[in-house]
C-alpha cells in the first residue's frame, strides 16, 4: 500500500505578509475572500473571511486553519519512527514536495 503525503510549507520557507484578497462575480452572485496569515513558533495560522452576495442578500463567514510548520528532517523522523520506508519528491503537486511511503 502506498501513502502520498503533501506537506505544508517548511519553517524556513514561511513568509508572513499582507493579507491576500480575491473576488469573483457571476451576474448577481459575488464572492470575496480575504486571507491573513500569521506565525507563532512552528505553527502557522490562516484566517479567511468571506462575503457571499446573491442579489440583495449578503452572508459573511470565517474559517481558521492552523498548520504546523515541519522540516524535511522532522517528516523523515516520523516515517522512520513508524517503520515506513519513504521517498521524497521535491516538486510534488504544488511545489511543496511530496512524500511517498510504503506500508
Amino acid at each position: 500500500m502506498l501513502f502520498f503525503i503533501e506537506p505544508w510549507i517548511e519553517p524556513d520557507a514561511w513568509l508572513s505578509g499582507p493579507a491576500h484578497m480575491i473576488a469573483a462575480e457571476d451576474g448577481e452572485r459575488k464572492v470575496c475572500r480575504v486571507i491573513r496569515n500569521q506565525r507563532d513558533g512552528d505553527r502557522s495560522f490562516l484566517d479567511a473571511h468571506y462575503l457571499f452576495v446573491n442579489g440583495t442578500e449578503v452572508e459573511y463567514a470565517t474559517e481558521r486553519h492552523e498548520l504546523r510548520l515541519l522540516s524535511q528532517q522532522q517528516w523523515f523522523g516520523f516515517f522512520r519512527n513508524a517503520g515506513l520506508p519513504v521517498e521524497y519528491l521535491p516538486e510534488g503537486l504544488m511545489s511543496r514536495g511530496l512524500y511517498v511511503a510504503r506500508l
